[in-house]
């Protein structure tokens, strides 16, 4: 499942690290990509629910804004 999250209030590098660090104490086999200046994070992950991962980047600080499921595989290790 490919799953991507606007989190307005992610603006940095060491944003982005928080967030990837919440979503892999979930999925520890997540693949994420990372759009700082948009603000978005695209994850795959094929056993845990966005809820789940949304919840996971609430937990570490971070508004999760669900925008759209994507059909293909999110790249890159963030």
């Amino acid at each position: 499942m490919d799953t991507t999250f606007r989190v307005p209030d992610m603006t940095c590098g060491h944003c982005a690290g928080t967030v990837a660090a919440a979503v892999r104490a979930k999925d520890s086999a997540a693949r994420l990509e990372f759009d700082i200046g948009e603000h978005l994070v695209r994850i795959s992950s094929a056993s845990v629910a966005e809820s789940e991962l949304q919840a996971a980047i609430s937990a570490a600080g971070y508004t999760p804004l669900q925008t759209r499921k994507s059909a293909e595989p999110a790249r890159g290790a963030g």
